[in-house]
């Protein structure tokens, strides 16, 4: 463009310049306003998902937990930490609990957690005693996975079952006392 070539050899001159929109700094302008733009909408796009991520995760009984691959930090998500020996600092994220305060958990848990970092998939039922009651837990654990593919720490789930077992403990007396009802009608049946 000539205007530009005439205001760079005498600086000192000011000058109007009118730049065409096939204009190099035009076009990265505009390049430039498109990526704020999708830069824009992607954050938007992002704090709604984590906005719903986050109803999601208050919204299950359930406590979700990670736990680093050393198995000195502990994040939990949700549910009833407490319920879980947790000490509650609750957090933006969370609750973030360290190593000092978990020690008891991990103790309890630490076979399972090995298990997990060397990449198996695991469930099994814990019980725990809250206020005089036993409370039985389901707890899931699963490598967690890097980006690269390399196990990274630990991600689990921990479920209240107390309800269920009560049903499959009173479902089971049940069955007994049928069974022996049976039992007694062979017996009279036969004795007929």
């Amino acid at each position: 463009n000539k205007e530009v070539e005439s205001i760079a050899n005498s600086p000192q001159k000011f000058q109007f310049v009118t730049v065409d929109q096939k204009d190099e700094i035009s076009e990265l302008s505009k390049n430039v306003n498109l990526m704020l733009e999708s830069l824009t909408t992607t954050e938007k796009e992002k704090r709604e998902v984590e906005q719903q991520l986050e109803l999601i995760v208050d919204s299950v009984d359930d406590t979700i937990f990670a736990i680093s691959k050393d198995l000195n930090d502990i994040r939990v998500f949700g549910g009833k930490p407490a319920l879980l020996g947790f000490d509650e600092l609750p957090t933006k994220q969370g609750y973030f609990i360290y190593n000092s305060l978990t020690k008891d958990w991990t103790t309890s848990h630490i076979q399972h957690a090995i298990r997990a970092l060397s990449g198996e998939h695991l469930v099994y039922d814990w019980t725990v005693n809250q206020d005089g009651n036993e409370v039985f837990l389901q707890i899931s654990m699963s490598p967690m996975f890097s980006k690269s593919g390399e196990i990274s720490g630990i991600v689990g789930v921990a479920r209240n079952i107390t309800q269920l077992k009560k049903m499959d403990s009173d479902l089971r007396q049940k069955f007994e006392e049928l069974s022996a009802l049976y039992f007694v009608s062979q017996l009279f049946l036969s004795s007929i």
